[in-house]
């Protein structure tokens, strides 16, 4: 006679899948320092941020590095810029030089782009 001693369930091929919390990967442990925006225009595009992208931004960054892009308050205005060597670089625009006039407010993680309208 023949026993069938355990049965494999057809959703466990999906158990990977509970590791995969975009909670853990986008947030992290810094939760508290953590914000979303919209970034607005097409300065980016160069580094693959377009105009109504979602960002990740954190204001606990430590130390900035080449590369970073960065929120920044420079003139009272904020703006998305990419730091490299103490200036901060967008498209087709002249690089704003970091004194202490400029501010950096937050580095950007990462970048959300949603293919279909979000509902608000």
């Amino acid at each position: 006679m023949a026993v069938v001693s355990s049965f494999e369930s057809p959703a466990q091929e999906y158990a990977a899948l509970n590791s995969l919390n975009l909670h853990n990967l986008i947030v992290g442990a810094h939760q508290h320092s953590i914000f979303f925006t919209k970034i607005e225009g097409n300065g980016l595009n160069r580094v693959g941020l377009f105009h109504g992208d979602i960002l990740v931004a954190e204001r606990a960054y430590g130390k900035l590095n080449n590369d970073d892009i960065v929120m920044a308050i420079v003139d009272g205005e904020f703006v998305i810029r990419e730091y490299r060597d103490s200036c901060l670089y967008a498209d087709n625009t002249k690089p704003i030089h970091c004194d202490e006039t400029v501010v950096i407010e937050a580095v950007i993680k990462c970048s959300i782009r949603c293919f279909r309208k979000l509902i608000a």
